[in-house]
C-alpha cells in the first residue's frame, strides 16, 4: 500500500507568485491546495485538515492578519504548522517610467514579456 500524499493548503491573493508552491508540488510528494481568496480560506483549511499551511500575507491588507488570528484561535487549526510569508502589494510603475528605462513604448514591452 502507497502512503498518501502530505498536503498543504496554500493561501496567496496573487497566483503569479507561486513558483515556491509549485516548486514544492513537483519535488515532494505534498499535495499542494492552493486559495486565492483570503476569505474562503478558512473553510478550505478546515476541509482538508493540512499537515501544513502557508500564508502568504500582504502587508496592508487586514484579511490575512484576521485569517491569522482565526486560525490561532481554533483549538484543532492551531495545532498544524503555520509558514507566513510577509510580501509587499504589486507596485505599478507608470508607463512612462518603463518606456524611460528600456527605451520601448510600454505596450511594446508587455508584448516582449509575453513572448
Amino acid at each position: 500500500m502507497t502512503a498518501s500524499p502530505r498536503s498543504v493548503v496554500a493561501v496567496i491573493r496573487n497566483p503569479d507568485r507561486m513558483e515556491f508552491l509549485e516548486a514544492l508540488a513537483e519535488s515532494s510528494d505534498y499535495d499542494v491546495v492552493v486559495v486565492t481568496s483570503v476569505a474562503g480560506a478558512y473553510s478550505c483549511i478546515k476541509q482538508n485538515s493540512p499537515q501544513l499551511i502557508v500564508l502568504f500575507l500582504e502587508f496592508d491588507d487586514p484579511s490575512g492578519y484576521q485569517l491569522l488570528s482565526s486560525l490561532g484561535i481554533d483549538a484543532e487549526l492551531s495545532r498544524i504548522p503555520l509558514i507566513t510569508c510577509p510580501i509587499p502589494r504589486e507596485v505599478r510603475v507608470p508607463e512612462e517610467i518603463v518606456e524611460e528605462l528600456v527605451g520601448y513604448p510600454a505596450p511594446a514591452v508587455r508584448a516582449l514579456e509575453k513572448n
